[in-house]
């Protein structure tokens, strides 16, 4: 019992933490230098880096009809969901992430993979 309590705390301070916190993110438009889909260059002239103290997530926007065509931003408040969506034979696909900088080449699933580790290291350290 005390264990599912721990585990219940720990996702609840995550989940407040997370809410809480800041990210940073990438942000360019389809194409401009180094904001392709599969090449990203974070060092490209279009692409910065954001230091929005307010975004709430990350988002990467991939155009299915070229390939090297997304876009990358971020928002203050709201929800995203992950998607694809075809509308007049252009495919788009929307990526949510939210960690800094999440919004790169290859989207991650660090807030999971941290939540994991935590509940792990709860049981562990409950033992």
């Amino acid at each position: 019992m005390n264990s599912i309590v721990l585990i219940f705390a720990s996702f609840l301070l995550l989940a407040i933490l997370h809410s809480t916190i800041a990210i940073n993110c990438y942000k360019c438009t389809a194409g401009t230098e180094g904001c392709n889909a599969y090449a990203f260059n974070k060092g490209g002239s279009g692409v910065i880096a954001t230091s929005d103290s307010t975004a709430a997530y990350c988002t990467k926007i991939t155009y299915a009809s070229n390939n090297a065509a997304a876009e990358r931003s971020y928002a203050t408040s709201g929800s995203c969901s992950a998607s694809t969506t075809t509308t007049n034979g252009l495919t788009q696909t929307t990526s949510c992430c939210t960690t800094d900088l999440c919004n790169n080449a290859h989207g991650r699933t660090a807030s999971i993979i941290v939540a994991m580790i935590t509940t792990i290291l709860v049981l562990f350290f409950t033992k």
